[in-house]
């Protein structure tokens, strides 16, 4: 099967899926954090979970380049998007503990062996000390790399 099209955004169950997340990761974040900002570390083609959560501020990277009308939404939803590509740039461009929650669903899998510990090195700086870091991954045997 052609990796490319194994991914959020597309496939039958995709819609299901998303919503499912969604759900899991509202439950494993506090009240009291969402007065601040959330990160969500790849949010794909359509920030789902950003358009389905409560949060003073919203922000999502991902390397799928926004459009003019994409960026719009967004805005138009309290949602900053930047671009952003985990295998291309190491450092977020955020500052440190800048974030409440950082969230990061469904995307670990899509990064290189030797690129997740940056990764995850980078979320725990720009998370605040006693913020929340929420991960999901697809079952064992779909991780490709």
């Amino acid at each position: 099967m052609d990796d490319t099209h194994v991914t959020r955004g597309y496939g039958l169950l995709e819609g299901l899926l998303a919503k499912k997340r969604a759900c899991m990761a509202n439950r494993l974040i506090p009240s009291h954090l969402r007065e601040g900002r959330i990160l969500d570390i790849g949010c794909g083609n359509v920030p789902y979970f950003l358009l389905n959560t409560e949060f003073s501020y919203k922000f999502g990277i991902d390397k799928v380049a926004y459009g003019e009308s994409q960026r719009a939404f967004c805005e138009e939803h309290g949602i900053h998007f930047t671009d952003f590509d985990f295998e291309k740039e190491s450092a977020l461009p955020f500052d440190d503990q800048y974030f409440n929650t950082v969230t990061m669903l469904a995307v670990v899998e899509h990064i290189g062996p030797k690129r997740l510990p940056t990764m995850i090195d980078e979320a725990r700086r720009v998370l605040k000390a006693g913020g929340v870091c929420v991960v999901t991954t697809p079952a064992p045997g779909r991780m490709r790399f």
